[in-house]
């Protein structure tokens, strides 16, 4: 019996058939770790359903608490909120925790959790473009040392670099004639000594309001440039603060 002309094949299976998807992540700083834990410790582990790749361009993980340096540098909200929702930290040594010690934490965390399974580090993902023909994204993946340049495709991307990861100069005429040493917080110099010397501090965001406090006291002297004035509201919770300032614990608030 021949095929009617209003004839439809019927699938032979279930309708839906779910695959597992690869995700590409950019960038493993805090929210990238947060995509790390979900897909392996997750209520619903999304190891379940997908294959995840997390790019890192610098050496080792922790974004913003990796690379910013600078004296000073901290968290500016109370510390025992500043962490993963799973994994507490009772032991923070100041309210405002200082940079070295969140990082640490992280590291801690991320080691305790292995975190560090779907990171692939000193890689950075130079392009991304959507292949209508293979439904696919397409990334192109500088790897640091070799300079060599790899090709991904996945089913999804997710930007996790944050806002802070690409700082520029002022366009300032003449700023690279400036004989002096130039530092950028965000690309600090740790070998930098200050001491006796003339400082010009360009800009009054957070990081000039959390570096000039740590080089005033040791400096010959300082200007801080400002292009409009600077209104500082009261710390987040700073009525747990002495006058406002940050403190350390004493090893019993510890416990």
């Amino acid at each position: 019996m021949g095929k009617r002309d209003n004839w439809v094949p019927i699938q032979e299976g279930p309708s839906f058939q779910p695959r597992k998807l690869k995700v590409v992540c950019i960038g493993a700083g805090f929210a990238g770790l947060m995509l790390s834990y979900q897909h392996k410790h997750g209520d619903a582990p999304l190891e379940n359903f997908m294959d995840l790749k997390i790019y890192e361009k610098n050496d080792d993980i922790g974004g913003t608490w990796l690379v910013n340096t600078y004296p000073g540098v901290a968290c500016d909200i109370p510390a025992h909120i500043y962490t993963f929702p799973f994994e507490p930290n009772p032991s923070w040594s100041q309210f405002y925790a200082l940079g070295p010690e969140i990082w640490t934490y992280i590291k801690k965390t991320s080691d305790k959790y292995k975190l560090y399974e779907p990171i692939i580090l000193n890689s950075e993902v130079i392009s991304s473009g959507w292949d209508d023909d293979t439904g696919k994204w397409r990334l192109e993946i500088q790897q640091a040392h070799s300079r060599d340049i790899v090709q991904e495709k996945a089913d999804v991307v997710i930007n996790a670099t944050g806002f802070l990861s690409k700082w520029n100069w002022p366009t300032i005429v003449g700023l690279d004639k400036f004989k002096g040493k130039l530092v950028h917080t965000a690309a600090w110099d740790t070998s930098l000594d200050w001491s006796g010397k003339r400082v010009a501090i360009i800009g009054n965001g957070s990081s000039a309001v959390q570096v000039l406090p740590q080089m005033q006291p040791t400096a010959a002297r300082i200007v801080n440039y400002a292009r409009s004035p600077l209104w500082i509201s009261g710390a987040f919770a700073s009525e747990f603060t002495p006058e406002g300032k940050n403190f350390t614990y004493t090893d019993e608030e510890i416990q």
